[in-house]
Order: structure tokens, then sequence, then C-alpha cells
């Protein structure tokens, strides 16, 4: 697929693993995801390590040490998705307006660009990113690369009506789902992403955004996941779409991995040449 050399707003264009244990962090992606790992701290403000991974030498996600505030107060390693944004002070205000929450105030990473964070309505938090030298994820739907972002939600209507405001997104249903599932649509109509209605099933887990990444072969990345101490916490299945399983990694960060019976669409996003 080409290389994407930059996003638009309101397109997924970076996930980020916030790890209570960095190396252990970086030993089991690098086996599972055959990932390999760029320092990217002399770039970056943050004081804590922070590195990107890299598949096929392109940055596919990054990966950064929570700080000991943070763990000492029992927060869990968490994969975060972070939305392109043309002014994020703009966006988080704009973001509170419709009735959301600043987890995060505007913050600098550097000559990459400004990030924050927001809790939507309904609870999901999610990262906004003002892009400086850092474009984002140069592979998307690729083997090893974020291929899609999810929104489970206690209510998917309110979800859908806040970020319908906040980035432009519409939404189309997906009949095949066994509960209300809406497919998102970024301002260009490229379909990124989705948000689906928690049922009585989730139990008391909260609304929660999560990514998949595209791989190989779904259940030897399940048992290589188990292998480096992770947990597999649903087993690989077959949908319409493709082959899915959820993981959790060896400090308890959830993903989801699928194998796409179809190729991903193509990022609307400006692009070079490349494989």
């Amino acid at each position: 697929m080409p290389l994407i050399s930059s996003y638009s707003h309101g397109q997924f264009c970076w996930a980020e693993l916030v790890a209570k244990d960095m190396p252990s962090a970086i030993l089991f992606y690098n086996n599972v995801m055959n990932w390999k790992t760029t320092d990217l701290n002399a770039s970056c403000d943050d004081s804590m390590p922070h590195v990107q991974f890299e598949s096929l030498g392109q940055p596919v996600a990054g990966l950064i040490q929570m700080n000991e505030s943070l763990r000492e107060a029992g927060l869990p390693s968490v994969w975060n998705s972070y939305v392109c944004v043309d002014d994020l002070e703009f966006s988080l205000d704009k973001a509170v307006q419709l009735g959301g929450r600043i987890t995060c105030p505007a913050t600098s990473a550097g000559e990459h660009g400004l990030i924050g964070f927001v809790q939507d309505p309904t609870g999901g938090i999610i990262g906004l990113w003002q892009k400086g030298t850092h474009g984002g994820e140069s592979l998307r739907g690729d083997i090893n690369a974020v291929c899609w972002n999810e929104l489970a939600s206690r209510n998917s209507i309110a979800a859908c009506e806040f970020y319908s405001a906040l980035f432009g997104w519409t939404f189309r249903d997906n009949p095949m789902a066994p509960a209300p599932y809406f497919i998102i649509q970024s301002a260009d109509g490229e379909e990124i992403g989705g948000i689906m209605q928690m049922t009585d099933d989730w139990g008391d887990m909260p609304s929660h955004w999560t990514i998949y990444f595209n791989v190989e072969e779904v259940d030897a990345t399940a048992a290589k996941v188990q292998e480096m101490d992770g947990a597999l916490v649903i087993a690989p299945f077959d949908t319409p779409v493709g082959r899915i399983a959820v993981m959790a990694d060896n400090q308890a960060a959830a993903f989801n991995v699928i194998r796409l019976e179809m190729s991903p669409t193509v990022s609307s996003a400006d692009s070079s040449a490349g494989s």
C-alpha cells in the first residue's frame, strides 16, 4: 500500500501504548508484531522514555513509559487512539461545548506536534493530534499495522452525535453486526472505524476506544501472545470482514487483531509512492 505522508482533520492518525514497564512492552511487541523501535526522546518534550514502533522501517505506533504518579494511582497500561485536528485548542474547546471533558489539555510533543485528550459524553477517551514534523502512521491497513479504530459505547447514538459535531464524521449502519454498530466515515467519505453499542454482556466495563491490527495469521498471533505472557481474551472467530481475536498484552493492555478478508480502504490522506 502507498506510504501515508500526512492525515486530514478528522482522520485517525496515530496509536500509542502507555505502558507501566516499557522494556517489557518492547520485548512483547517486537516478538508478537515483528516491530522494531526508534527512540523519540531527542525530538520530543516527554520526560519519560518514548519510542516509536516501526514495521518495514516505517512508523506504525508509539510507546511511552507511564509516569510514576499514574502508576501509583493504579491506572492500567492502555492503547490510545489519536485523531488528526487542524487546531487543537479549537477542538478541545469545541469538545467541551458539546458536552465532553478535557482529560489532558494541549501539551507539546516537541517538534512532533501538540496533543490533548477528551472524554466524550458517554465516557470514551480519545487523543487529538495537531501535527508538527511527525505525520503519524506511515502504514495503515498493512500487515502488522493499525487498520481500524473502534469505540464501544454505553450510548452509541449520543457518541455518534458528539463525534459528528467534533470531527465532521458521518455514519452508516452495519446490518451484519449483532448489536447496533455504526461505521465511521471521515469528511471525505473514507471508512476509518466504528462505534458499537455495548450490551448487558459487557458487564460494568466503561465506554472505551480500542484498536485493531491487521495480521497475517490470527491464530498464530494468538499463540504468540500467550507465549509472551499475554492473554487471549476472546478466542479467534470468523466474521464477514475477517477472522478476529481480542488480546491483552503482558501488561493487560487490550487490543484486537484481524486478518482482513478484503483490502482495507486506502487512506485518502496525502500519499507518496511506496510499498
